[in-house]
């Protein structure tokens, strides 16, 4: 088992899973947690088995509750069976993942009174996936100190307290959005005669995207993507430069909203929102691809596409999406009998809209948020030695690809080194096409040598998104920030939509103050039938909601 590797090379001493004694609760209806976490979806609209954002972040809570059921090496209890953590697989649509069973819910009336509600129903530990959790987090966290949260996609503000027992994620989403770039101007022009030829084409390649709503969460994406673009062109126009022959590939065009970040925002995430700014794109703006980052308004995109009678692509975000039966359509009626043709070379049998994606890899933030917080050793990798990359076989420490993951008392920056941002499988191999000097003898990314790429590093120091035409670019340090999108509204004036990198590889940052103790997940748990740190009543505690 993939996850049993992990564990293994990680070196993971005993984590100790244990579900509490089940609380009855407070005003309204009782919903007893069925394992030491229970998991709260964005908003009232989101649903668990969303193929996307909250379904990513279940599958790494699974994935790492399973691998502690199996092994039974990390002392969980006799009395807490298998069964017991073994949970529901998403894909078997198990009834047991309805609403209200005990594994997640909806925020409700309050956020605060819902993480309430979760704690006093006997879980330790809410799994808080999305940025609009930020405040309700911050409240009932610095409230209530034997309880813990993993946020993903936010932050809390250290400056507003002590937050000893949160766990964040937040993600460089635009180093994701830029392979996704990078591979969807590779497969454009690998399959030009189709793309440039149809009914309504004007000879070129063209591409575009929209966000749900404008957060820099969602716009990092969109201006990784278009500095992908960008390198793509610049790679063709130093290609022809040295070559008596021009190149065969051709530049692909950006297809502008107008000069604010706004006019490429739908304004929600509902279903079915996404239509009339995919038509915008799609029939008026001739895109060749479309990356729609606005959750189920994908759907949107795709319905737009196979009702055309032009062949167009849909870039996935945040999980593999073309992996998905119930999302992805085939593209057959849109080709005119042509063929699209893969990497390498080979005519695509039963092409899809969608042909690979680009990732925040939430199952890998969870997961391996979830081996520090429980790493009995160093409890949330708190002593982990930034500037050193421990030995695989070293106990003291969980060694996470090349940067480490901490637990309580600390944001995470996901990134490319640490393996939980990039582009799906499908989508490397189209980047390896573009250039394989990208790649070691291992078939994985070097990223040392990514790093030196001319617009990802202008992507890093500062990210824009730029409302102007990409085909003509000869170097993009020379842009002007007046051509750039303008995004005021959540960026402290300033023209930036991405904000700038110190690092590639920065480190995790304390959210609590200098000398504090982390909540440790042990206090929770028991290590071979005794306990590791006795509780002060039998009783899990009850708040008052």
């Amino acid at each position: 088992m993939k996850i049993k590797k992990h564990l293994w090379k990680f070196g993971l001493g005993a984590i100790a899973v244990a579900i509490p004694s089940i609380a009855l609760t407070s005003c309204g209806t009782t919903i007893s947690s069925k394992t030491f976490a229970e998991l709260v979806v964005s908003d009232d609209t989101s649903t668990l088995k969303d193929k996307s954002f909250s379904e990513t972040t279940y599958n790494g809570w699974r994935n790492f509750m399973i691998e502690s059921s199996v092994t039974n090496q990390y002392g969980i209890p006799d009395h807490y069976t298998k069964e017991t953590l073994d949970m529901p697989d998403i894909n078997s649509n198990s009834k047991d993942l309805d609403l209200a069973k005990g594994y997640w819910r909806r925020p409700g009336g309050t956020r605060e009174n819902t993480f309430r509600q979760i704690f006093n129903g006997g879980a330790n530990l809410i799994i808080a996936p999305g940025f609009n959790h930020k405040e309700a987090v911050e409240k009932v966290a610095s409230q209530m100190k034997d309880k813990g949260f993993i946020l993903l996609d936010s932050n809390v503000d250290a400056t507003k307290g002590d937050f000893t027992n949160v766990a964040s994620f937040t993600f460089r989403a635009e180093q994701s959005g830029f392979l996704a770039g990078i591979a969807t101007a590779e497969f454009l022009n690998t399959n030009a005669d189709v793309f440039t030829t149809g009914q309504g084409d004007d000879g070129k390649l063209k591409v575009g995207g929209f966000v749900g709503q404008a957060f820099p969460s969602t716009t990092d994406f969109l201006a990784g993507f278009q500095h992908g673009i960008i390198s793509y062109n610049l790679s063709i126009n130093k290609t022809t430069s040295k070559n008596s022959a021009a190149t065969t590939k051709k530049e692909v065009e950006w297809v502008g909203l107008g000069n604010i970040i706004g006019n490429y925002a739908v304004g929600n995430f509902g279903p079915g929102q996404g239509v009339q700014i995919s038509q915008k794109l799609i029939n008026d703006g001739k895109v060749d691809a479309i990356i729609p980052i606005a959750g189920p308004q994908t759907s949107d995109a795709i319905g737009v596409v196979t009702s055309g009678k032009r062949p167009v692509i849909v870039i996935g975000v945040d999980s593999e999406q073309e992996k998905i039966t119930e999302l992805n359509k085939p593209l057959i009626g849109q080709l005119g009998g042509k063929a699209l043709k893969n990497f390498d070379g080979k005519n695509i049998d039963n092409p899809q809209v969608m042909q690979f994606s680009a990732v925040k890899k939430l199952d890998e933030a969870v997961y391996k948020t979830l081996v520090a917080i429980f790493n009995e050793a160093d409890p949330n990798n708190q002593n982990y030695n930034n500037t050193t990359n421990p030995a695989s076989n070293d106990s003291t420490n969980v060694e996470t690809d090349k940067a480490p993951v901490q637990g309580f008392g600390y944001n995470n920056i996901g990134t490319l080194s640490n393996g939980t941002v990039g582009v799906s499988e499908a989508g490397l191999e189209w980047v390896k096409s573009f250039n394989s000097t990208w790649f070691g003898a291992d078939g994985n990314l070097n990223l040392e040598e990514l790093y030196k790429d001319e617009a990802y590093k202008k992507l890093e120091s500062s990210g824009l998104l730029y409302n102007h035409n990409l085909s003509n670019l000869t170097d993009i340090n020379t842009l002007d920030d007046s051509k750039a999108v303008q995004a005021p509204q959540f960026i402290d004036n300033t023209n930036r939509v991405v904000s700038a990198l110190p690092n590639n590889n920065p480190p995790a940052t304390p959210n609590k103050k200098e000398g504090s103790t982390s909540l440790n997940g042990s206090i929770w748990s028991l290590k071979k039938g005794e306990l590791k740190q006795k509780p002060e009543s039998t009783e899990p505690k009850k708040y008052t909601i």
